[in-house]
Parts: C-alpha cells; sequence; structure tokens
C-alpha cells in the first residue's frame, strides 16, 4: 500500500527543514561546529529549542488591565446663549 502523503506526520516523527543561506555562512558555520566538535544540525536544533522557549511569553496573548480613572471634579455649566427674538 503506498503512503498517503496527505497525512499528517505521527506525533514523534521528524521531519525536514530546508533553508536558503549564502554558501559562505553555511561554510563558516560548518566549520565554526567541526572546530566546536559537534554538527550543525545539533547546533541549529539547539538554536531552534532556545528560541522557542524564549518565545513563549511573548506569544502568550496580552493581558489587558483596566485601572480605574481617578475621579474628576464637575465644573459647573455654562449659561447658553439664546438668540434674541
Amino acid at each position: 500500500m503506498a503512503k498517503d502523503k496527505k497525512t499528517k506526520p505521527a506525533k514523534d516523527a521528524k521531519v525536514t527543514l530546508t533553508l536558503r543561506l549564502d554558501a559562505a555562512d553555511r561554510k563558516a558555520f560548518g566549520k565554526a561546529c567541526d572546530a566546536m566538535d559537534t554538527k550543525s544540525s545539533r547546533e541549529l536544533r539547539k538554536f531552534i529549542r532556545g528560541f522557542i522557549a524564549g518565545q513563549t511569553e511573548v506569544v502568550a496573548p496580552p493581558v489587558l488591565v483596566i485601572a480605574e480613572a481617578a475621579p474628576v471634579e464637575a465644573k459647573p455649566a455654562t449659561p447658553r446663549r439664546t438668540a434674541k427674538a
């Protein structure tokens, strides 16, 4: 039976993220990861997880706080001008 491409991946399934970047940036990133004895994919996953964790406060819906206004003194009404007949 062939796989149905429209089905969602399982909750624990791994997915692929494709991105575009300059070749020089990719090469420099790969060299930096090699120097740290790590893999670029591991560092990208670490970055993504940290980014998501740092954004949870920003992504949460804002809370509307309404403060009570200080009482305002009523001004005496100014008399209206009436038309002279």
